[in-house]
């Protein structure tokens, strides 16, 4: 017997209508679409978006809300959604350490369960875990690490959260100290630093590399999206994977739901 499970989109940007056309085109037996809410209330593809003053009417009955909206609107969102008592998947970026505190605290007060990731590519939460690795068997070894990102014009944020993580994995692992974002200047590269440099162009959906070098050798770990749909599966198999895996007041990461 397949179960359903009643998902809600909060957030009707590119990526919940990317969330949307692939839950419809491929998740149809699996996935039931009981609400799109945005700011304003309107339509897409023929389904009613609400407005955000009535989340909380639209939320009864719903299992998992999945969650790509603004940075600043997020903690007081998540906060309204838990308090349904709503599962969530969390795919805002640009949010600093403190808002993450708040969202996990109230994921923890309201008993519900949140996977929370700044990238819900599958291949790209693969590339952590192989950066990861790298960190760890070169640390201590006079290898520098420096990250690279590239995306759209219309991306706000700068540098990218995945590129954060990027660069957090290394220093996690101990093989630098911290991030010395690359701009106008002509201040040299110190041991222990992450080079991270910027650019915003076109379409481009998401470029992440992270470059080790030594002094006789570069390795490349590097991840290219084509499409948000890549974004958009990693998502929904998140809302699936909690609708099974949920305990209360826990908040995950994606390298739970792909045991990495």
């Amino acid at each position: 017997m397949i179960l359903m499970i009643k998902v809600a989109l909060v957030g009707m940007g590119r990526m919940g209508r990317e969330i949307a056309n692939e839950l419809r085109a491929s998740y149809a037996n699996k996935v039931q679409i009981t609400a799109c809410i945005d700011q304003a209330q309107g339509s897409y593809e023929g389904m009613s978006i609400l407005s955000a003053d009535k989340l909380e009417s639209a939320l009864k009955g719903v299992d998992v809300a999945i969650d790509f909206t603004t940075p600043a609107a997020e903690p007081a969102l998540a906060e309204r959604i838990a308090k349904c008592g709503v599962d969530l998947v969390i795919g805002t970026t640009g949010m600093g350490d403190g808002d993450l505190a708040k969202i996990r605290e109230t994921v923890k007060k309201n008993a519900v369960s949140a996977v929370i990731a700044p990238n819900f590519s599958i291949l790209v939460n693969v590339h952590f875990a192989l950066a990861r690795k790298a960190a760890a068997a070169l640390k201590g070894l006079n290898y520098d690490f420096a990250v690279f990102e590239e995306h759209h014009t219309g991306k706000v944020d700068s540098p990218s959260g995945t590129a954060r993580k990027l660069a957090e994995v290394v220093i996690g692992e101990g093989a630098a100290k911290r991030i010395n974002f690359r701009g106008e200047g002509k201040k040299k590269h110190e041991q222990g630093e992450i080079d991270m440099a910027v650019t915003r162009t076109g379409g481009m959906p998401g470029y992440h590399e992270l470059r080790v070098g030594g002094a006789h050798g570069l390795l490349n770990i590097s991840s290219l999206m084509y499409s948000r749909k890549e974004f958009a599966t990693g998502a929904i198999e998140s809302a699936l994977w909690l609708s099974q895996n949920r305990k209360p007041g826990k908040t995950f990461g994606m390298d739970d739901v792909l045991k990495l």
